[in-house]
């Protein structure tokens, strides 16, 4: 079953002030990530870790 995670965005001080992933059986980790769709920042400093056999799905407000 799929599990909705809806903790709003926030701007941080400096990079890499969150948390660290534990990355020794992550099969995908990415730090820091951010996409621009028409100019428009959607996405800024993401980072996040997918365990190995794991799915996992971004969904925006309108579901895409």
């Amino acid at each position: 079953m799929a599990k909705s995670i809806s903790t709003p965005l926030t701007d941080t001080d400096k990079i890499g002030a969150g948390p660290r992933l534990a990355t020794e059986n992550m099969g995908l980790v990415v730090r820091h990530i951010g996409k621009t769709y028409k100019k428009r920042p959607v996405l800024r400093d993401v980072s996040l870790g997918v365990q190995r056999g794991e799915a996992v799905g971004l969904l925006g407000p309108n579901g895409a």
